[in-house]
């Protein structure tokens, strides 16, 4: 038997079309040292998911926790103050590993030095709704080692391996939907934790109508909360380089988060009074921001 304990935990709501495959992917796993927790975050689909999930209980690795509903990263919270393991490991309800997932993360990290301030992580491929490969155009994944690697970096929060030692005594902030796993990671980051990706896409995340859709007034306030945790401190830190990096990444989303424009003049007028921003920084906005339209452009001649 594999030396360490990797606790998978599945939050799940009303999922019985996609539990089992989730479950499937989890216990197939070619590393078998895992401890399996679904935590039904009150689903009421009149027995639905559990039903789904039975057939799954005979494997003595898997627990079925039912609790009252809270969304999701109050069902993660409920695992991270639950799990036994000696790394935990997040997989969405709809979505799925690849049967080498969980080795190819345990193998790197040990390869690393089995350092527990050091998070390994997966590339991520998207599936549709029946679990087909499906293109989706998103940023490619990288080491990350500061805020501005968090933003501008693919971290799908189930491709991660998270050491108990990092994770256990952080919770994910229920009040957010849509940035509190990122709002952990660069949490995490102030503690000294790296994160390290695997050159390899073992983590699948489904893409489907049934998802929460994208409410743009709740994005903007989580990204406010993370703007004044984690953008915000790079001022008084005096990291003028990488708020330079992180304007200039929003100007390329404007395309897509036009909300951005806020914070990219908040930072240059900050910048602008500390006089350490000049005309190349500008030069560099124009292009960016040209950059931007185009996309734009080519999104409504589509």
């Amino acid at each position: 038997m594999e030396k360490y304990l990797v606790s998978i935990i599945i939050p799940v709501y009303n999922g019985s079309n996609y539990v089992a495959s989730a479950l499937k992917c989890a216990v197939n796993q070619t590393y078998k040292n895992l401890e399996i927790i679904v935590v039904n975050d009150g689903s009421n689909d009149n027995g639905a998911t559990k039903n789904a999930v039975e057939p799954f209980l005979s494997d003595e690795r898997v627990k079925y926790i039912e609790k009252e509903n809270g969304g999701v990263s109050s069902a993660l919270n409920y695992g991270i103050d639950h799990f036994n393991g000696d790394f935990m490991v997040w997989l969405s309800h709809d979505d799925m590993f690849h049967e080498k997932s969980i080795e190819a993360r345990v193998n790197a990290w040990e390869k690393l030095g089995c350092n527990n301030k050091i998070i390994t992580f997966t590339k991520t491929r998207y599936i549709d709704k029946d679990g087909k490969f499906k293109y989706r155009a998103a940023a490619k994944s990288r080491n990350v080692n500061n805020v501005y690697d968090v933003l501008i970096t693919t971290i799908n929060g189930c491709s991660l391996l998270l050491p108990k030692e990092v994770i256990k005594g952080h919770h994910f902030r229920e009040d957010m939907k849509f940035m509190q796993d990122y709002y952990l990671w660069a949490s995490l980051l102030k503690e000294g934790v790296r994160f390290k990706v695997v050159n390899k896409k073992y983590s699948y995340n489904r893409i489907h109508g049934k998802q929460v859709s994208n409410n743009m007034d709740l994005l903007i306030k989580d990204f406010n909360e993370f703007d004044k945790a984690h953008i915000e401190p790079l001022l008084d830190k005096k990291d003028y380089k990488q708020l330079k990096k992180i304007i200039y990444a929003f100007t390329r989303r404007l395309s897509v988060r036009p909300f951005y424009k806020e914070y990219i003049d908040k930072y240059k007028s900050a910048l602008k009074n500390k006089k350490k921003w000049n005309l190349l920084n500008s030069l560099h906005v124009i292009c960016d921001l040209s950059v931007s339209c185009m996309v734009k452009l080519l999104r409504k001649l589509k």
